[in-house]
């Protein structure tokens, strides 16, 4: 019953602020917010020190190794987005590289905590599909947090992507800039870590023509990997591409899209950049998300002796 009550009145105060969440955001003065700070139980200080983290370390200074920190393993994930998908946090980085999470409200409550937050940056990176146009974007976001025992748990949120729309407003199209495509051009050996596995070795062959291909160690009625990618600057790029899931009668069970974004580094030829992983069943449900890096090493060509 307990339990219960708790998981209402967090809806309640979630629906509660996505009716205001048009208004223009008030931050509290320094008198509320010293009010407010001084109500909240030791846990309940804790809990909102636990998702401060997230918005000052991995937003604002850009620290993706802290999600494990912040994270549980078992982390669910409630997406409330409105409009177009694609307010995941690689998007955000890929598209906003400079952007900046100010939190304009704080809401404490036992193990909810909920953040009214607003960022600012410049569209320079594909976002939501929009090539760069080096437009400013500031737009305001709804989270809810569940933690237990120093980590977070559940996490509701929205992202107004038909608000980010229309501040970069401009046409939906493919960042073609050749002087950039051969330094990502061949093929790689990838290691990739996340919250929820341990790091895994893979393959992946980016081709001139923007196409991906990728393959792991391997697994039971799953395909291969296939995608595109796109350059969006002289050392960084952008790729999605998909795997597919069957049983053993042939039947299609559900499928994996990674998004996410490389940084080259032309010292090393190598690259390293944040992503998000969502499996869907059959029906086109999400029933898992996960975050992590992607890490290539080129693959070299080594003369026979």
């Amino acid at each position: 019953m307990f339990k219960k009550m708790v998981r209402t009145t967090g809806l309640l105060l979630l629906l509660i602020l996505l009716c205001t969440a048009g208004q223009p955001v008030q931050q509290l003065s320094a008198a509320q917010s010293s009010a407010t700070a001084t109500t909240e139980t030791p846990q309940e200080k804790a809990n909102k020190a636990l998702v401060q983290r997230f918005y000052e370390e991995v937003f604002n200074q850009k620290h993706m190794d802290v999600l494990k920190e912040l994270f549980d393993a078992k982390v669910v994930f409630h997406d409330l987005d409105f409009g177009a998908h694609g307010g995941d946090l690689p998007g955000v980085l890929t598209g906003l590289p400079d952007v900046k999470a100010t939190i304009d409200l704080w809401v404490v409550k036992d193990d909810l905590v909920t953040a009214v937050v607003t960022y600012k940056g410049t569209h320079k990176g594909v976002l939501l599909g929009i090539a760069p146009t080096g437009n400013p974007v500031t737009f305001s976001v709804i989270d809810v947090y569940r933690v237990k025992d120093g980590k977070i748990t559940e996490l509701w949120h929205n992202v107004p992507n038909s608000d980010i729309l229309a501040q970069i407003s401009a046409p939906a199209s493919k960042v073609d800039d050749k002087s950039h495509l051969a330094k990502l051009v061949g093929a790689w050996k990838v290691e990739a870590t996340s919250l929820h596995h341990s790091p895994i070795q893979t393959l992946m062959v980016f081709s001139s023509d923007g196409n991906i291909t990728g393959a792991r160690p391997p697994s039971p009625f799953e395909t291969p990997a296939f995608g595109s990618w796109v350059s969006t600057g002289p050392q960084t790029a952008a790729y999605t591409f998909l795997a597919v899931f069957g049983n053993d009668k042939g039947d299609f069970t559900g499928k994996i899209k990674v998004s996410g974004t490389v940084h080259y580094d032309a010292a090393t030829d190598s690259w390293q950049g944040p992503n998000q992983a969502v499996f869907t069943d059959a029906s086109g449900s999400t029933v898992f998300t996960d975050t992590g890096t992607l890490s290539g090493t080129r693959i070299a060509i080594e003369p026979l002796k």
